[in-house]
This record gives structure tokens, sequence and C-alpha cells, in this order.
């Protein structure tokens, strides 16, 4: 399985991009470039969920971990755009209720 991670930070929010699977393979790779934002000054991460094509327990432990990495440091952490599935799992472990999560960007019209 595979993941692809694109990260920025500006103006201390953290931006990352997920993109692929997120399983017990790829999780460390995910909470380490998730760390390294926070440590690098970022007080406000912003997840982007849209690119996540499968996630599993560690995949959300994980972003269990960065919640809790953030409140550490008086920081956030929100998901956005997370996929149907992504909020699916959320909802099913209760982690809906303690992630921040951005309401949906609604679709524009031409």
């Amino acid at each position: 399985m595979s993941m692809d991670l694109v990260t920025r930070l500006h103006g201390g929010v953290g931006h990352l991009q997920v993109i692929g699977e997120i399983d017990t393979l790829t999780a460390p790779e995910l909470r380490a470039a998730g760390a390294r934002l926070f440590e690098d000054g970022a007080r406000a991460l912003l997840v982007d969920c849209a690119g996540i094509a499968f996630i599993d327990s560690a995949g959300l432990s994980v972003l269990l971990e960065l919640h809790d990495q953030a409140e550490l440091r008086f920081a956030t952490m929100t998901l956005c755009e997370p996929t149907e599935q992504t909020r699916r799992l959320l909802a099913i472990t209760g982690l809906d209720a303690k992630l921040m999560v951005a309401p949906p960007v609604p679709a524009r019209t031409a």
C-alpha cells in the first residue's frame, strides 16, 4: 500500500495533504510529517483528507495522536474534506466528537 504526503508551513499554519492509503505500514510516515510541522512552529494543522483512499485503525490512531500533540502545544488540528469512508469511520469510532472536522466546502456552480 502506498501514501504520498505534501507538507507546507505558512504563517504558523501547517498543511498536510494525504494521498493514498493510511495503514500500519504508512501511519509512521504520517505521524512523523505531522510532528515535524508542529516542531517547525505550526500553531494550526490542516490535514487534507480528500485524497485518502483507505484508512484503518493505525491511521485513525495517528490522527488522534496528532490531535493530542496539538492540544499539548495549545495548537489546533482540523481534518479537511474527509472522504465518505473516513467520515463513516470517525462516526463509528466516536472520533468525530473528539477531532475537529471542517464542514464540507460547497461545490461551485458555473
